[in-house]
């Protein structure tokens, strides 16, 4: 029996936190967008997004804590600009699941000349 509750808190120990999956956009504008995701962690306290210009790395960005919603808006983007992000869950203090692989989007682009 000791071998179960060792093997059980060896397991617990490693973190049982998973990446959030499915990510999509949609809403996307000149200088905005909408990033949804799926998740199935529980407990969860919620999430954490970083994002920057396409081509640099998850280290030269802010991370930003969410909350537990499932999708974000991103704002103050420029026009026609590619874009990177990383999401993460947090289930518990000191228990956040790996940055899901990176994604990228182009923002909408102004057409600056009108019709005649």
């Amino acid at each position: 029996m000791s071998i179960c509750f060792l093997l059980f808190n060896s397991l617990s120990l490693l973190g049982a936190c998973k990446e959030p999956f499915s990510l999509k956009f949609s809403e996307i504008a000149t200088e905005s967008i909408k990033i949804s995701w799926i998740d199935n962690n529980n407990p969860l306290l919620g999430y954490q997004l970083a994002y920057g210009l396409k081509g640099i790395g998850l280290t030269q960005t802010q991370k930003t804590d969410i909350g537990i919603q499932t999708f974000r808006t991103l704002t103050d983007l420029n026009s026609g600009t590619a874009y990177i992000f990383w999401i993460r869950a947090v289930c518990a203090p000191g228990d956040s699941s790996k940055w899901e692989v990176h994604f990228s989007f182009i923002t909408a682009l102004t057409n600056p000349s009108a019709w005649p």
